[in-house]
């Protein structure tokens, strides 16, 4: 009997679980010397010049080239962790948006945990292009936030109130101090448009227990940069180690969301067992976009999509769901397809297989 392998035993709807905001509910006692009482920040209204000084000894040059922001309590050895509230105790005491006090291109990590839903969402952009000039060239950001859709899926799956508070608590906060208050979320197409627009390169999103994105983008080195953002949503599972060639399992249907940051024509190759592919394709202001798809290096033949010739030829007009293969007889083996854009406009791609 074929053993299952291990990733596709997990349940395929994790119960969400209650993320521990990176703060405590309460705030912890006003230190003697405090120069900042909790009631003086007014939610979310929180300025550069809002914010606790930092000390004029400050030097970037003592501490780690690794940043850790909106750390709360999470602080981490290695890194150079701070925080707006000064009871956290961080490494400094700043605003996450205004980062002058440190050097572009030093940093080769940042982490952003639970932080950017907290940011308000017209600085969204002006946040990560902030994070984006401190990162060293090749260096990595990495981020964890909300993921709207996965929420409302999860909500709409369950009839249980007490699952639905939990929820809601997820996207909009714990709200129990200034500061744990969520005010923006994202879709997957949404982020990954974020971070392009930061200037980032080889942007990669994996869900997170059905409603977090763990999403990381590195900064332009010259080396091996690329346009092409990828999400791997519902029915993928992580790396079986961090290394990048190894195994990643799928349940029996699972959609990837590419993403051409660029206005180029690219290629787009996968490899995988497979039946039936099931791209959501857009063409940018309408116009149409030719496509030439090859099974295992060849034309499909008769294993085409009806919106696939059995020559392997295709065109995007509207915004929908495209049926580019199925399959036909042959025996359920690794296949590789190739979809090339032969006119640059498909920018959205959202891959489901069956």
């Amino acid at each position: 009997m074929r053993s299952i392998p291990r990733r596709q035993r997990r349940r395929r709807r994790p119960r969400p679980r209650l993320r521990r905001p990176r703060s405590s509910l309460q705030p912890g006692p006003r230190r003697a010397g405090s120069a900042v009482a909790s009631a003086r920040v007014e939610r979310q209204e929180v300025s550069a010049t809002e914010a606790p000084s930092t000390s004029t000894a400050f030097d970037p040059a003592d501490h780690p080239n690794r940043l850790n922001l909106g750390c709360g309590y999470d602080k981490r050895e290695g890194y150079l962790n701070v925080d707006f509230i000064e009871f956290h105790e961080p490494d400094l005491v700043a605003d996450v948006r205004h980062l002058s006090m440190l050097p572009s291109d030093r940093y080769v990590e940042i982490i952003a945990i639970d932080c950017l839903e907290h940011l308000p969402r017209p600085e969204t952009d002006l946040s990560l292009q902030e994070w984006a000039r401190l990162l060293a060239p090749g260096g990595v950001l990495r981020i964890r936030t909300s993921n709207v859709l996965g929420l409302a899926r999860l909500l709409a799956a369950s009839t249980s109130v007490d699952t639905h508070r939990v929820l809601i608590q997820s996207l909009f906060g714990t709200q129990a101090y200034p500061g744990d208050f969520h005010v923006t979320g994202f879709t997957e197409i949404t982020l990954m448009d974020h971070l392009a627009r930061a200037g980032l390169t080889r942007i990669v999103l994996q869900g997170r227990d059905g409603w977090l994105f763990d999403a990381e983008g590195s900064k332009p080195d010259g080396r091996v940069d690329t346009p092409l953002a990828v999400s791997w949503g519902r029915g993928c599972y992580r790396h079986e180690s961090d290394e990048s060639l190894s195994w990643r399992w799928f349940d029996s249907e699972a959609e990837i969301t590419v993403v051409n940051t660029s206005t180029n024509a690219i290629d787009v190759t996968l490899r995988g067992q497979v039946e039936t592919g099931h791209p959501s394709l857009g063409a940018k202001d309408g116009k149409p976009v030719r496509f030439k798809l090859t099974l295992d290096g060849a034309a499909p033949g008769d294993n085409n999509g009806v919106d696939t010739g059995a020559d392997g030829n295709g065109e995007i007009r509207e915004p929908r769901m495209y049926q580019i293969i199925r399959r036909k007889g042959f025996p359920i083996k690794d296949h590789t397809f190739e979809i090339e854009f032969l006119d640059p406009g498909a920018q959205v791609l959202d891959f489901t297989f069956g």
